[in-house]
């Protein structure tokens, strides 16, 4: 298993309300410190959201549905998510 590595991010999912305090890195590769355009997945619900500029999280657009929709690590991490949800 990989460590992966946290930082703290308040904030609220735009589609469930769900309150959360950390986001973690997907890989290693990945930089640590979330920014401005990141997609952040929510684990209460599973739905993206797109953190702003002031750290706050705000709804994808259609064309950023499809691009994260299209991304490997994305669909798998969602995937993740949604075999652990089931158990």
């Amino acid at each position: 298993m990989e460590d992966l590595h946290s930082v703290e991010l308040p904030g609220v999912c735009t589609t469930c309300g769900k309150i959360f305090d950390l986001a973690t890195a997907t890989s290693k590769t990945q930089h640590s410190v979330p920014k401005a355009g990141d997609y952040m997945l929510c684990i209460g619900c599973g739905e993206w959201n797109i953190l702003t500029a002031d750290c706050q999280m705000r709804k994808p657009t259609i064309d950023e549905l499809i691009e994260v929709g299209s991304n490997p690590a994305a669909r798998e991490l969602r995937a993740a998510w949604s075999m652990l949800e089931k158990k």
